[in-house]
């Protein structure tokens, strides 16, 4: 999913947390969390291109609308048991419920990014993704393309 509609998805879920909580801190968490999951793609895109190309191929990808995939997919945060790790941390190590937000502000990044995006079931795993070596090819599943499929509809 762009940048454009995580940013959009995160305001939202922001206004949401603040209409129910009337907490603005827990509000910007929430909002920030569910953005600045994505800086993790940095580090596939330095590990892939190097510093300075890997920044210019990630700005493609994001405001251009660029395809340029990376063979390894680290994505060290985009995982549900990075995830439930950091709740529980937050809750029983912590005590620290603005964590706790931002948590919930990635969780609704990565329910996008699984429904949205051509993976696999487990892709979103960190641990599955390092026991495929964090290979791109057993991670992503071309039939589940949205773009490609919306070009083979029937006329």
């Amino acid at each position: 999913m762009k940048p454009a509609k995580h940013l959009a998805a995160s305001a939202a879920l922001g206004a949401s947390v603040y209409l129910l909580t009337g907490d603005g801190r827990h509000a910007a968490a929430a909002g920030a969390g569910g953005v600045l999951i994505d800086l993790d793609h940095i580090w596939d895109f330095y590990r892939e291109w190097g510093f300075w190309d890997g920044l210019r191929r990630m700005a493609e990808n994001s405001v251009l609308g660029g395809k340029h995939e990376a063979n390894r997919l680290y994505l060290l945060l985009h995982g549900w048991d990075v995830l439930l790790a950091l709740a529980l941390l937050a809750v029983f190590g912590l005590g620290n419920f603005y964590l706790l937000s931002a948590v919930l502000g990635g969780a609704t990044h990565l329910l996008f990014d699984q429904n949205m995006n051509p993976v696999r079931p487990f892709t979103y795993f960190l641990s599955y993704r390092i026991s495929k070596g964090f290979r791109r090819e057993p991670l992503v599943d071309p039939f589940r393309d949205i773009s490609a499929m919306k070009d083979r509809s029937p006329a």
